[in-house]
C-alpha cells in the first residue's frame, strides 16, 4: 500500500506544469529629501576680476587687505573653502581656514567684488589698489574703510542698509 505522501508526490508529477508568467513590476524612482545645503565661502577669478562669495545664512565678518602683491581675505565667521580659476601666476595659501592669501602680480587682479550674502555682515577694507564692488544682501551691513585705502578704481556698495564707518577720508561717499 502506498503511503499518502507517495501518492501525493505521484499526483503532483503527473500534472502538467504551468509556466508562470514573469511580470516585471515597474519601479519608480523616488526623490529623497536632503538636509538644507549651504554654498561654501569661496574666491573665484573671472579673468582679472576676483570675487569673494560668503555663504548664505551666516553673519560674516570679512576683512580684506593688501600688502605688496598679496591680498588677504579673512572671514571670522566661516571657513573659506576654495579658490576657483586662479591664474598660474598666483599662489594661494590658507585654503580651508578662515584666512586665505593670494599673491599675484599687479596685472592678475584688476577689480574685487565682495558678495556678503543675506546675513547682518561686516566688512573692513584695510587696503586695496583695485576697484571694489560690495553686495551686502538683504540684512543690515557695516562697511568700514581704512584711511590707508588708495583705490585704483571705484568703490560701489549695494546693500539693504549700510553703515559706513568714518574712515577719515574726505573723498569717500555713498551713491
Amino acid at each position: 500500500e502506498m503511503s499518502r505522501l507517495e501518492s501525493l508526490a505521484r499526483s503532483l508529477h503527473s500534472r502538467p506544469l504551468r509556466k508562470r508568467r514573469h511580470v516585471r513590476r515597474r519601479r519608480f524612482l523616488k526623490g529623497e529629501t536632503l538636509e538644507p545645503r549651504r554654498l561654501l565661502a569661496s574666491l573665484e577669478f573671472s579673468g582679472t576680476d576676483l570675487t569673494y562669495t560668503a555663504s548664505d545664512g551666516v553673519d560674516n565678518a570679512v576683512t580684506v587687505s593688501l600688502a605688496g602683491e598679496t591680498y588677504t581675505f579673512h572671514d571670522a565667521s566661516e571657513t573659506i573653502r576654495r579658490v576657483r580659476r586662479a591664474p598660474k601666476a598666483c599662489s594661494v595659501d590658507g585654503l580651508r581656514t578662515n584666512t586665505v592669501t593670494l599673491t599675484c602680480t599687479d596685472s592678475n587682479i584688476s577689480s574685487l567684488a565682495i558678495e556678503l550674502g543675506d546675513g547682518a555682515d561686516s566688512l573692513a577694507i584695510e587696503s586695496a589698489r583695485d576697484g571694489i564692488l560690495v553686495n551686502g544682501g538683504d540684512a543690515s551691513d557695516a562697511v568700514s574703510l581704512s584711511n590707508k585705502l588708495d583705490l585704483g578704481g571705484a568703490l560701489t556698495v549695494n546693500a539693504e542698509s549700510i553703515l559706513l564707518v568714518d574712515s577719515g577720508q574726505p573723498d569717500v561717499g555713498i551713491q
